[in-house]
């Protein structure tokens, strides 16, 4: 059984590609474990026209082609009430039309590594879709025309996935959605990113509008945020995604029922002090000024399954021996199914779960737990965990990290403070090691 605590998603360093993948509710610019976007070529040798009718695109077509009703959930990443013009819960409207096909032949332009490894002669099959799109809340009304890519080596239960999306200036999405933005960013561009998967089942994906900066702010990448997105299918009240499941209920995907695959691993959670350090990553990293923690993982409230597993909305306490944190905040526990062979029961994972993600400032600083924290002129505070409980025949492992970040100046920052880490377990030692490794982790293996 292995429990894993990590941060909620966050946006992109940088506008995605369009072939970006949409699996399972998230975006990835990865599929099949790797690193290569779907569709990558890059250099494309040649590009053969496809017949429409051909078997290599009219057994794809009925799975995109049509009209798709979804219900779709909005949420907003901050606190604002500038951000409007819409219904949390809507309709999405999807009119999918097949207007080209064709075979490209790839090349990796004599680039190795592993990005491009298996690219040269790949054929890549891309699709031309055309699509009107609107929801029923008037909030989002408009057309994208984009190159989406059936998985041929990506399979779901055998399921047939065709993923991809696109990009539209804002502007050219009429509709009564409104950003936030402030009106003296003048030079500001706003996009809307279109992410989709189609499969046997459904549609998936998100709507995200995207705002950018052109120039650099204290020396950083231009800023860019999401204030929005819309997820479809919309996710079940209570739910950051999927739909929901009594606690107490029998899943044949875990065997159990959620209550008790939670039960097991936090039987198994550390109940006594765990060494623990504080790690100044911004100025000096690798050096510890070394204290311990306490762990308390929280009584389930209320489960919803999704595609990765179920999660299980409960709490985490983490105190800090020399005082300077004390917080529970509310996470979600993933429990997936049981691994082959039964010497571990399930994996679950916790990770923080705030929506809108960013609290004000003022607020932060009063409820966040965390002694003597000032946020500055940060307009707003989050807080990051992420956890790793690994359970097994022969011993458990935990690692963990928990620090804020703040939101200022239209930018997402690391608070100029140290990072709280944690290690119980037989690897700690080579943990320690590669987090104070120079020469990237060599010597501690």
């Amino acid at each position: 059984m292995g429990l894993l605590l990590g941060a909620c998603g966050e946006p992109p360093a940088r506008p995605l590609p369009a072939a970006t993948v949409l699996v399972a509710g998230g975006e990835s610019s990865e599929f099949s474990g790797g690193v290569t976007p779907v569709g990558y070529c890059p250099v494309v040798l040649s590009r053969t026209p496809l017949d429409l009718a051909s078997e290599d695109v009219a057994g794809w077509a009925p799975l995109v082609e049509g009209h798709h009703e979804i219900p779709l959930r909005w949420r907003r990443a901050f606190p604002s009430d500038t951000i409007r013009g819409f219904e949390e819960s809507t309709v999405l409207s999807l009119d999918v039309t097949l207007i080209a096909a064709e075979d490209a032949v790839c090349s990796n332009g004599g680039n190795g590594g592993y990005e491009t490894e298996g690219l040269d002669g790949q054929h890549v099959v891309r699709f031309e879709l055309a699509m009107d799109l609107s929801t029923a809340d008037g909030a989002i009304r408009g057309s994208v025309q984009q190159s989406f890519y059936p998985l041929r080596d990506v399979t779901v239960a055998g399921e047939r996935i065709v993923v991809g999306g696109g990009w539209v200036p804002f502007e050219e999405i009429a509709g009564t959605l409104e950003l936030g933005v402030d009106p003296e960013l003048e030079s500001a561009t706003q996009m809307l990113s279109v992410q989709l998967n189609f499969d046997e089942q459904s549609v998936k994906g998100v709507l995200t509008p995207w705002v950018y900066l052109p120039a650099p702010a204290l020396g950083d990448d231009p800023p860019r945020w999401a204030p929005i997105a819309g997820d479809f299918p919309a996710p079940d009240e209570g739910c950051e995604a999927g739909h929901s499941v009594p606690l107490d209920a029998h899943l044949d995907l875990l065997g159990d029922t959620p209550r008790s695959a939670y039960e097991r691993a936090r039987s198994r959670f550390p109940t006594g002090p765990i060494k623990a350090a504080w790690e100044d990553q911004l100025h000096t990293p690798g050096s510890f000024t070394w204290t311990e923690v306490m762990l308390g993982a929280g009584e389930p409230t209320h489960a919803c399954l999704n595609d990765s597993g179920v999660d299980l909305y409960t709490s985490l306490r983490i105190e800090s021996s020399d005082g300077i944190v004390l917080a529970e905040p509310s996470v979600i526990a993933t429990v997936d199914s049981p691994t082959a062979g039964g010497s571990a029961a399930s994996a679950v994972r916790l990770f923080t779960s705030t929506t809108p993600r960013w609290t004000p400032s003022a607020q932060f600083e009063a409820t966040a737990g965390i002694r003597d924290l000032d946020l500055g002129l940060a307009e707003y505070g989050e807080l990051y965990l992420r956890q790793a409980f690994i359970i097994d025949a022969d011993h458990d492992q935990l690692q963990g990290e928990f620090h804020v970040a703040k939101w200022e100046n239209y930018s997402e920052r690391p608070l100029d403070r140290p990072v709280l880490l944690w290690c119980a377990g037989a690897d700690c030692e080579r943990f320690w090691c590669l987090r104070a490794a120079t020469d990237g982790g060599a010597s501690c293996f």
